[in-house]
């Protein structure tokens, strides 16, 4: 898993359209830039896994991981962009900006 980033989502974020959106701005900036397809990976436990597979992501690999001295199996995605930049079209508008408004 050389050039990897770790990333999480904050749960109040959670179905609110924002990780469509995300995905969206990364599959154009990996089109913009030439690259035809995108490889992610998440641990197997993590339940957020179910959204990479409702956005069309093929499942590629799996493996043991180390992180910090705790072995944790990762599960990798796939998906031709041309094909993400489609299945997220329509789908980027956030259905409730105010994350964090209190005021009524």
């Amino acid at each position: 898993m050389e050039n990897s980033t770790a990333s999480t989502c904050i749960p109040i974020t959670q179905g609110r359209g924002i990780g469509k959106l995300l995905v969206a701005a990364i599959a154009g900036s990996l089109e913009d830039n030439g690259f035809s397809r995108l490889m992610l990976w998440v641990l197997a436990a993590n339940p957020a896994r179910d959204f990479y597979e409702r956005i069309g992501g093929a499942l590629l690999k799996d493996e043991d991981i180390e992180i910090k001295g705790q072995t944790l199996r990762a599960v990798s995605y796939g998906w031709d962009v041309g094909f993400l930049l489609k299945e997220t079209a329509g789908h980027c508008e956030i259905a409730n900006p105010g994350i964090g408004n209190t005021s009524a």
